[in-house]
């Protein structure tokens, strides 16, 4: 998308504008060490990471210079985006907030990512401004009828709610203590 891929913010305002043209899935951009967001001893290594994983995601890094902490980190988020991977391949996106930006962004942005038939979504959540501690989502294009289950990547299964319930009421995100980078899995749980 882009020879820059750093910082975040700049690899997720490229990714969201272009999506409305390409499908996610062909959107490439690399992790890699940089000096505004260095990989090692990382303060939001899940936010580098996911800022990347709603297209693509590529790698480049030496694994040999990480230590054992740092290794099982970037290996859970690995496993997150070869989770996620079939959803992505066939998705395509709807932005629901305004588009990231360095300057003047919003305080999140969020990008839902949804099959052909709403059966499987992901969203992508990220906090730019530490002042807003709370946000809430609203899914688009589920269907009104059908029970989903909604999933954090983090914290496991959030609760169950009609497609109607949550387009309507949303699903609230807290400020998390680790990480500015919330992903849902959204997928149906039961036909009416």
């Amino acid at each position: 998308m882009d020879d820059r891929t750093a910082p975040s913010v700049n690899v997720r305002h490229n990714l969201e504008g272009l999506s409305v043209v390409f499908p996610p899935s062909y959107l490439l951009s690399f992790v890699m060490d940089h000096d505004t967001e260095p990989l090692h001893s990382s303060p939001d290594l899940s936010l580098y990471f996911r800022s990347r994983m709603d297209g693509a995601l590529g790698l480049c890094f030496r694994s040999d210079s990480f230590g054992e902490g740092e290794m099982a980190s970037i290996s859970r988020e690995i496993a997150i985006y070869k989770a996620i991977r079939g959803t992505l391949s066939v998705s395509a996106a709807a932005l629901l907030t305004k588009q990231a930006a360095v300057a003047d962004g919003p305080a999140w942005d969020v990008l839902q990512e949804a099959t052909p038939s709403s059966d499987a979504l992901v969203v992508s959540a990220f906090q730019s401004d530490t002042g807003v501690r709370t946000f809430n989502v609203k899914p688009t294009g589920l269907q009104r009828g059908v029970t989903y289950q909604v999933q954090s990547v983090d914290t496991g299964v959030l609760g169950t709610a009609t497609g109607a319930a949550l387009m309507t009421g949303g699903i609230a995100l807290t400020q998390s203590p680790n990480s500015a980078a919330h992903m849902l899995i959204i997928s149906v749980k039961q036909q009416h």
